[in-house]
């Protein structure tokens, strides 16, 4: 299934720019966005009792116009994530942050819903976990780029204003790196479920008429 979103998502990308010259940018816009995370781990060995954890997620995007109702959405994101191990009698958690690079493909009714799709890579920027009760820098353990995908759908409104949106973030690849003794390094992934709203603005303003 990871493969066939690959596929898509690559699919996607091609096609947004074999149709680039179909940009209108007057039906263009950007703005920020900001929500909460709901996160935990999946993958062959992900422990099957991890427990979500909640962070919160924000950032910046430009939403530009393909042919009617289509659009390709690139963002940039502060992003949370990680999860909760019952380990014995004690609670431990794995607290991730990341800097995310959506570009989803997006169609757009004429009311200003949204459905959307596309390939996200992130950027690691902290790992740390409380298993001992204080939280220990373990970045060293995890990879520094992040390979997945977005699914999403909500409400944004062409025009600007306030718009509210959901969406799921996985992984394609573990977020492990290779143990020092040379085997293959666990199949963990992230897995995320993101509510954010929005705030944008038209990137286009009416040319000023020059005085006679």
């Amino acid at each position: 299934m990871k493969k066939s979103i690959l596929g898509v998502a690559l699919a996607v990308c091609c096609v947004s720019t074999a149709n680039a010259q179909l940009h209108r940018r007057s039906s263009s816009f950007a703005g920020l966005k900001a929500g909460g995370t709901a996160s935990s781990f999946l993958g062959n060995d992900a422990n099957k009792n991890m427990r979500y954890i909640y962070g919160f997620n924000a950032g910046i995007f430009a939403n530009l116009a393909l042919a009617q109702p289509f659009s390709i959405q690139p963002e940039l994101l502060y992003s949370m994530k990680g999860a909760q191990d019952a380990i014995g009698y004690s609670d431990a958690t794995v607290w991730l942050t990341y800097i995310d690079v959506p570009v989803a493909f997006r169609a757009t009714s004429t009311a200003g819903f949204f459905l959307e799709a596309g390939p996200q890579i992130g950027f690691l920027l902290s790992a740390k976990t409380d298993a001992t009760g204080e939280k220990i820098n373990v970045k060293s353990a995890y990879s520094n780029v992040d390979i997945g995908f977005v699914l999403g759908a909500g409400y944004q409104p062409t025009k600007g204003g306030l718009g509210i949106g959901g969406r799921y973030n996985g992984g394609f690849k573990t977020i492990l790196k290779d143990p020092v003794d040379g085997t293959a390094a666990r199949d963990v992934t992230n897995s995320a479920f993101q509510i954010y709203l929005t705030y944008s603005r038209p990137t286009t303003h009416k040319p000023k008429r020059k005085d006679k």
